[in-house]
């Protein structure tokens, strides 16, 4: 399903109560598939899993790998309203790391941008809902 021995992948982009409205989207790849949910406040969309196949899983395998989430550390930033870090959960069998990273939107070449960014291209292509992902 994943990345070399990951058996759970999570994505989270923030908060549902966003000022903006944005909302929360949270992506969960394992053996049952590629599975997204979006909250904006008190509204929850479940969208039924997905299998991914080809070029994206292979792509998303790599970014994966390329972002080193378990040798990043929680980001320490104060948070404010309208910006929150992602958040990250990795599990490679028994290990489990969870990291909440703040993005770097100006650095296109950061690992972590261009997985976020994968991210956001598999949710418009799977829902067909362009999400805002930035923090």
């Amino acid at each position: 399903m994943s990345a070399e021995g990951v058996t759970v992948f999570e994505f989270g982009s923030g908060s549902p109560h966003h000022p903006e409205g944005f909302g929360a989207w949270t992506v969960r790849w394992d053996d049952t598939g590629f599975s997204i949910t979006h909250r904006v406040r008190d509204d929850v969309i479940e969208y039924p899993p997905v299998s991914l196949a080809g070029d994206d899983e292979a792509e998303l395998r790599k970014l994966i790998d390329a972002a080193a989430l378990e040798r990043r550390e929680d980001s320490h930033t104060p948070g404010t309203p309208d910006r929150v870090p992602a958040s990250f959960r990795i599990a490679r069998g028994e290990h489990v790391t969870t990291v909440k990273v703040w993005v770097d939107w100006d650095r296109p070449d950061d690992p972590v941008v261009q997985l976020i960014q994968k991210i956001a291209a598999l949710i418009e292509k799977h829902t067909g809902v362009t999400p805002v992902l930035a923090s």
